[in-house]
């Protein structure tokens, strides 16, 4: 009976509600989305924004584990023995302004407002990894990690890739030139590769994760260029015949820093599970001891 009333003493508070809410909302509208409720569908506008840092379309099947992970992130955290848990705390203005940000970039992109959609993908992805980081800055132990921190990591870094793809659109979406559009593909490219090295050597805890998906989309991105069916279909939007040779280029280079991505990956794996050194005792500590 104690330990039931230990538990009945947490009760849901504003930031239970508000991440479920949060959720659920975020949840229905990207979902409606897809009917094309409210303009044009992210597949459409994919296809007619078609650019050489675009992933292949079984790419996009990650946001199904997303969605499902963060499912379980907002009911988990509902029940008494994970309500006033650190990571709720720490999670929560960082994940409901994500999920602020992503609602704005549904309705934003379908209605092919492009300049607004990029800058709301931009919000989400500062929101998410401002989460990760003050939330690695609090101890957790690996069943908080599983059920309420890592699905942040894998949102995190799908969005990581989703911007680079934005970035190239919001090009594409003025009518760049061809050089402005390599240029960009290979401006993406370098800042993916750098946000993966910064998650693996200079977060607080390595996140292998974010990794791990930013190899699967580069890796969506070259099985895209084999054949570059979409990027050469003449009715697509700003159209460009790209030479063999550039698209020869674009698919190495995604497959190169792919594998990158993985290795740094297993890296930030070896150095999340290593012992940790502990702190260095401070000048109070260091006194309390000697007496």
């Amino acid at each position: 009976m104690a330990g039931y009333s230990s538990e009945m003493a947490t009760p849901l508070g504003w930031r239970n509600w508000a991440n479920l809410l949060a959720y659920l909302v975020n949840l229905g509208l990207t979902y409606g989305s897809l009917t094309g409720i409210f303009g044009q569908t992210n597949t459409a506008l994919s296809q007619k924004y078609q650019t050489l840092v675009t992933p292949a379309g079984y790419a996009f099947s990650i946001r199904g584990p997303i969605f499902i992970w963060e499912g379980i992130f907002a009911v988990t955290q509902m029940f008494p023995s994970f309500r006033s848990n650190n990571v709720i705390t720490y999670m929560t203005p960082w994940w409901i302004a994500a999920c602020t940000f992503q609602c704005c970039w549904t309705l934003s992109f379908a209605q092919e407002s492009i300049f607004i959609s990029f800058w709301c993908m931009v919000g989400i992805l500062l929101s998410l990894l401002g989460g990760i980081y003050r939330t690695d800055l609090q101890p957790h132990s690996n069943k908080e990690f599983w059920l309420l921190r890592a699905p942040f990591s894998l949102h995190g870094g799908w969005i990581v890739a989703a911007s680079a793809v934005n970035f190239c659109v919001l090009a594409d979406r003025y009518q760049a030139s061809p050089e402005v559009m390599l240029a960009f593909a290979m401006l993406s490219f370098c800042a993916i590769s750098s946000i993966v090295c910064l998650m693996t050597f200079a977060a607080p805890r390595a996140d292998a994760i974010i990794g791990l998906v930013a190899c699967w989309a580069l890796a969506g991105v070259r099985s895209e260029l084999v054949k570059a069916e979409n990027l050469r279909r003449p009715t697509r939007y700003n159209f460009y015949d790209w030479p063999e040779v550039d698209v020869s280029a674009v698919r190495l280079c995604a497959l190169v820093l792919s594998l990158v991505c993985l290795f740094l990956a297993v890296v930030a794996t070896l150095r999340r599970i290593a012992p940790r050194k502990s702190a260095p005792l401070d000048a109070f500590e260091n006194r309390a001891l000697r007496v």
